[in-house]
């Protein structure tokens, strides 16, 4: 009941969303680590924003449905306490470790943006998106399902066998 579904529409627009932080603020924690001046102090602004979405995301992975392989089949688990079980077990040290805020701890000569370097861990995150093949069944799936509702709502299009109906232009 309070549990979260792996290949629900809003669960993958929020991932989709995340990754993209993951992508845009490694940029930013990379600059902040290069500028190593006061001025980056309004950048810290945004990076504490990020920070947000990451914590959020730390919470919604452990209430998130995953897959378990059987020997002859595969088991969608959805137990809370399997799920979060299996996120803390998992890749919880990834997300993790990435929160802690280390660029907190005062140092000499403003180092301590340096920190910021340990954050680039998420770029896994973000580059796990574009796996192509992953990405390419994903969209299969969308266009797949779009498909059987348009044929399952419209009898004509559904028998004819004649012409293309996927819009593909040569």
């Amino acid at each position: 009941m309070f549990t979260i579904n792996h290949e629900g529409k809003m669960y993958l627009l929020f991932n989709l969303f995340v990754t993209f932080c993951c992508l845009v603020s490694s940029y930013l924690y990379v600059a902040i680590a290069a500028i190593r001046f006061e001025a980056a102090g309004s950048l810290q602004f945004v990076a504490i924003i990020f920070e947000g979405v990451f914590c959020i995301d730390i919470l919604i992975h452990c209430f998130l449905w995953f897959e378990k392989q059987g020997v002859q089949s595969v088991t969608v688990e959805r137990r809370i306490t399997y799920t979060s079980t299996h996120y803390l077990s998992t890749s919880f040290y990834k997300d993790f470790i990435p929160i802690i805020p280390f660029q907190l701890i005062e140092m000499r000569n403003n180092r301590n943006n340096l920190f910021f370097l340990i954050k680039m861990m998420r770029l896994w995150k973000g580059f796990k998106i574009l796996d192509v093949p992953t990405l390419m069944t994903k969209i299969k799936a969308i266009y797949k399902d779009k498909s059987e509702l348009a044929i399952k709502q419209d009898a004509v299009l559904a028998n004819d066998i004649n012409s293309d109906h996927n819009k593909i232009v040569d």
